[in-house]
């Protein structure tokens, strides 16, 4: 992975090292890191990149995308949308970074995650995405010969910006109802 294409697209980033029952230690983006990274990769952990806490606001993970919602929503004409980076975390499964424009704050984080159908399970705040370069090491993704998919940069735009519009919080708290009440007459009435 050329960490070049990391430093220009998030201007300064960390990278976390996940074990289960532990959670995700930091590493700073430092001389050789990579190689490091790749013994612990070796070792069956999880190799995670974000942006560092004072870029964090102007970035966006969407997560768990298939490729219809890939070419749907982040892609015009063939073309993608500015200020994408985009990672192909298992075959056919995307994570898509876009950096905005302007700060976001988590709960306009959280309505721009639901529009863009990112994994349910995941939250706005400080995000991890699979570092490209590196292998996911999900149980789930190990091949028969005992090997697992590599992450892999598929396209990403350190020129340009993304342009998401300010959500108007008048809809936003309509919608947000609106979704409480379809749940509440989905459930079953408990006496």
């Amino acid at each position: 992975m050329n960490i070049e294409k990391l430093k220009k697209y998030f201007k300064c980033f960390e990278y976390g090292i996940f074990t289960e029952g532990k959670g995700v230690g930091i590493v700073q983006a430092k001389g050789k890191t990579g190689y490091f990274l790749k013994k612990m990769n070796q070792q069956g952990k999880h190799i995670f990149i974000r942006p560092r806490l004072e870029q964090e606001p102007y970035y966006l993970l969407i997560d768990d995308i298939d490729e219809q919602q890939l070419n749907e929503d982040h892609k015009i004409d063939g073309c993608w949308n500015p200020g994408r980076m985009v990672v192909e975390t298992s075959t056919g499964n995307y994570q898509i970074w876009i950096h905005n424009d302007r700060r976001m704050d988590n709960v306009e984080k959280s309505y721009w995650l639901d529009k863009f159908q990112s994994d349910p399970g995941s939250t706005s705040n400080k995000r991890w995405g699979r570092c490209p370069g590196y292998k996911n090491v999900k149980t789930k993704y190990k091949k028969h010969d005992g090997s697992y998919p590599e992450a892999k940069l598929i396209w990403w735009d350190d020129q340009s910006l993304e342009q998401l519009p300010p959500i108007d919080f008048k809809i936003l708290i309509k919608d947000i109802f609106r979704r409480s009440m379809d749940g509440h007459a989905m459930s079953p009435v408990h006496h």
